[in-house]
């Protein structure tokens, strides 16, 4: 696979066509999809993971898509979708050659977050004239930081700090592209220039990045009676509940129930268990 090395000038972008154009982003990433479900492609303006099996419940309907028109330079929207991409995707032969390119793939909801930070920041640029992603210096990264570590008003008033989350998004969209800027097809940093080099974005922000437990383990007498009541809530009482929940559905479908009943009236119907306690 031939690589480019040099940052693209004015008149080569457009000429330019990513590798990676027409890619289907869920198979590349091993994401179910449902039989005739919507398939993201890489080159599409908006890519809806609403169709992907197995989501968690809390995954909200705005966090299944990314819409890379919210990118002012379309330019970008290229960058920002193949780092997606790439994130989703680190075993695919155009990532896993890279050397600074993470290995492990990032949930769909973390990636909609990398996405939102990106966005943001490249946004910022074009607000403050930054037309190259070539031109970005370290002034530029410090600048948007400071920018993104209080909460403003409208009007640009300081209202509060922000939280340790919102400035550790802010460098991880300033730093892990410029990890990946030999992918980048249409514009890309400057050769070697990563933010804040040798500095992790933990550290930057002021985060901490988990660590081993800090809690003191609970003493076993403590514990052991917690433990034993655990069990025999599964063991014994566990099946029998089981069975309830079953009859109290059975009756709640029966035709002799009356919507005016209450289900504490209707619950009394039930034939009830008794399970000796443990002696």
């Amino acid at each position: 696979m031939t690589t480019l090395t040099t940052t693209p000038t004015s008149a080569d972008i457009g000429q330019i066509n990513s590798p990676l154009t027409g890619l289907d982003v869920c198979e590349a990433a091993g994401l179910r999809v449902r039989p005739g479900g919507t398939r993201p492609r890489v080159g599409q303006p908006v890519w809806a993971f609403t169709d992907v099996e197995d989501l968690p419940v809390s995954l909200k309907p705005s966090e299944r898509k990314m819409d890379f028109s919210t990118i002012r330079d379309p330019r970008w929207r290229a960058v920002a979708e193949e780092f997606v991409f790439a994130r989703l995707a680190p075993q695919h032969e155009a990532v896993r050659v890279l050397p600074q390119a993470f290995r492990y793939p990032i949930a769909i909801k973390t990636c909609h977050g990398r996405f939102r930070a990106l966005a943001e920041w490249f946004n910022w640029l074009t607000e403050h004239g930054v037309t190259s992603l070539g031109d970005v210096t370290q002034m530029h990264c410090q600048a948007y930081y400071l920018h993104r570590s209080d909460i403003r008003d409208r009007k640009g008033k300081i209202l509060r700090p922000a939280s340790p989350e919102t400035r550790l998004a802010a460098v991880q969209a300033m730093q892990e592209p410029a990890l990946y800027s030999a992918l980048f097809s249409a514009d890309r940093f400057a050769d070697g220039f990563v933010p804040w080099p040798g500095r992790s974005p933990f550290e930057i922000a002021g985060c901490t990045s988990g660590g081993p437990n800090v809690t003191d383990p609970m003493r076993q007498e403590a514990l052991q009676p917690w433990l034993a009541a655990a069990l025999y809530i599964v063991e014994t009482l566990g099946p029998h509940v089981l069975e309830l929940v079953k009859a109290v559905r059975n009756e709640e479908t029966s035709a002799h129930r009356t919507g005016a009943t209450t289900w504490q009236t209707r619950l009394s119907t039930v034939s009830f268990f008794s399970v000796d306690a443990p002696g």
